[in-house]
């Protein structure tokens, strides 16, 4: 898989105010950048530390070792892709969807590094925390508000809003997901995932 991309820290999103906080920071601005440029492999305690300037023992002093790293470098993923899906509220919410799916879409190819820990534990023993997995959630989240608000304005058949934005989760991570694998033989990645996306959203219609 290439490891290119990166979307900026968060850090640079949200300062940190602390002495501390400014630690935590550089400990995951650290690993964030291993995972980018040399892989999941990479993100040993020492490696971290070292990349970072600091003493191992303050990986674990600040995020209790590698797992903390890997729970904030998952925060961070899933917060940018809902950053990526946000401010979708046009004049039309199956557009919106759509959109939604590209939003999604984007995001993977622009950082496979990130996608990859996210979505596919490129890290076989870590198991994310139920804080880490609550961003994910509230990730999800989003785009179920987004397919409730098509079903209210009655562009989409109504339904369990759950179930319908886990369908079309499935079809954006499934077909992203092969062509971030080399595993796709049309002549056109992109056209092929946008019909596949409108077919997906064009059963989902109201009937006439």
């Amino acid at each position: 898989m290439p490891r290119t991309g990166k979307f900026a820290p968060i850090s640079r999103r949200v300062a940190a105010r602390t002495p501390s906080a400014e630690v935590e920071r550089a400990i995951v601005d650290a690993a964030e950048q291993l995972l980018v440029d040399e892989g999941p492999d990479a993100l040993t305690v020492r490696a971290i530390a070292a990349a970072a300037g600091v003493a191992p023992m303050s990986v674990y002093n600040h995020l209790g070792g590698k797992n903390g790293v890997l729970d904030a470098l998952l925060i961070r993923g899933f917060d940018g892709l809902s950053e990526a899906m946000s401010g979708l509220s046009s004049d039309d919410p199956f557009e919106d969807l759509a959109e939604a799916g590209r939003c999604y879409r984007r995001f993977a190819l622009e950082h496979p590094s990130h996608y990859a820990l996210m979505f596919e534990r490129s890290v076989p023993d870590y198991v994310p925390s139920q804080l880490a997995m609550g961003h994910a959630r509230a990730t999800f989240l989003q785009l179920q508000m987004l397919v409730q608000r098509a079903m209210a304005a009655g562009v989409i058949a109504p339904g369990d809003a759950a179930e319908v934005a886990q369908r079309l989760w499935n079809t954006c991570h499934g077909s992203v997901s092969l062509q971030l694998r080399g595993i796709g033989f049309s002549d056109d990645g992109e056209a092929t995932a946008e019909a596949t996306a409108q077919t997906v959203l064009r059963g989902l219609r109201q009937p006439d």
